[in-house]
């Protein structure tokens, strides 16, 4: 095995247990410590906890969602995934300063992540999304209610 499929494996986890909706798994493949940075909706967490929670949130709003690995690109400990992400908000969706209600809204986005990984585990994960299309999914749900 080389060094570069040991720094995929737990970023390729991560992304099974996403698609599976498994935070306990987390543990095996996420550091106790992760930092995560959402800059697409502009929310940092630190700690496996909080990085549940905050996936949690997601497959709360999107029950049936899916995440697709597009393209990955690798280096000595990072690993960068171009991803898709489909669903339809059903549930509600948390944000540090709202709550977007259930929109019924198909949502078909891209997103970016890298992935820093030591000793087998992520210790830091940089997320860039493309959130515009989460905000214009609701709005539109709440200027019809309007």
């Amino acid at each position: 095995m080389t060094p570069e499929m040991d720094v995929t494996a737990p970023v390729r986890a991560f992304y099974a247990a996403i698609n599976e909706q498994d935070a306990g798994s987390f543990d095996t493949f996420m550091d106790e410590n992760i930092e995560l940075i959402d800059f697409g909706l502009g929310k940092q967490m630190k700690g496996r906890e909080e990085v549940k929670k905050y996936f949690k949130n997601w497959w709360t709003a999107f029950p049936e969602g899916t995440g697709e690995i597009k393209e990955t690109l690798i280096t000595r400990n990072q690993v960068v995934i171009e991803a898709r992400g489909r669903g339809k908000q059903t549930g509600p969706f948390e944000l540090e300063q709202d709550r977007l209600e259930a929109s019924n809204q198909e949502l078909d986005f891209h997103f970016a992540h890298i992935c820093r990984v030591e000793n087998g585990k992520i210790v830091s994960m940089r997320s860039y999304s493309d959130a515009y299309r989460i905000l214009v999914a609701a709005s539109k749900k709440r200027r019809a209610a309007a």
